[in-house]
This record gives structure tokens, C-alpha cells and sequence, in this order.
């Protein structure tokens, strides 16, 4: 699974380890993976992903529950927050815009380390 890690570790972080797990994809010659999605099912709800490296999809991504729902733009960033509650109007969240550059400055400076034992690396649940 490559591009899907992005929405899969969004996930994780937030709700930890499902109780089931199912993974689909379909292969590009090189072994890695063209288009697939995921099924995470916990015990009340489930988180579905789809991911593709062969076409565009410009749907931003969506938590939904029963007070409303958050919609994301560009997950791997948060670009975008929103918030519909199901009685009221939108709210828009404010995020800090990094683009990941904390995230890269770390592996960086693991990588020139050569540690393996970071705490980040604790989320690797699946």
C-alpha cells in the first residue's frame, strides 16, 4: 500500500487500531500498487479510503457523524478544515499550514542518524 498511507495514518492517529482490517488493489508492472481501497472496521463505525496513483479525484476528504461532519481538503496537509454540524451553520477551523516540513526535517535528522527507534515510528499499527 503506497498512497494510501497518507489517509490510513490520519485514521490511526485518531482512533488507533481497527478490529478488522481488508485492503484491495489493482498493480502497476513495477509491483506497486495503481488504484485500491481500505476497510477499517472498529467496533461502531467503519473508515473506508480510497486511493488511486492512476486518475485524479478532487473530493476532499470526510468524517461523518452524528452531531455533523468535518470536511478536509488535501488530508495529508489538512488544507482545509470545515466543520457542518447537522443543526447550524458551517464553521471553518483554523490549521497551522506546514506542509509537512516538521515531518520532513525529522526524517531527515533520522535518517542522517541512522535511528530507527523513533516514537513516531509507535503508530505503525498494521
Amino acid at each position: 500500500m503506497d498512497i494510501a498511507v497518507y489517509p490510513l495514518n490520519f485514521g490511526l492517529r485518531l482512533w488507533g487500531k481497527p478490529n478488522q482490517f481488508y485492503a484491495t488493489s489493482s498493480l502497476l508492472e513495477s509491483g506497486v500498487d495503481a488504484h485500491g481501497s481500505v476497510l477499517c472496521k472498529y467496533r461502531d463505525f467503519d473508515m473506508i479510503i480510497w486511493h488511486s496513483k492512476v486518475s485524479n479525484s478532487y473530493i476532499p476528504s470526510e468524517i461523518q457523524g452524528e452531531n455533523g461532519a468535518l470536511v478536509i481538503d488535501h488530508l495529508s496537509v489538512c488544507e482545509q478544515v470545515i466543520y457542518y454540524p447537522c443543526q447550524g451553520e458551517k464553521r471553518f477551523i483554523n490549521i497551522k499550514h506546514n506542509q509537512m516540513y516538521y515531518q520532513a526535517l525529522e526524517f531527515a535528522k533520522l535518517y542522517q542518524q541512522r535511528k530507527i527507534d523513533n516514537k513516531g515510528l509507535e503508530h505503525t499499527l498494521l
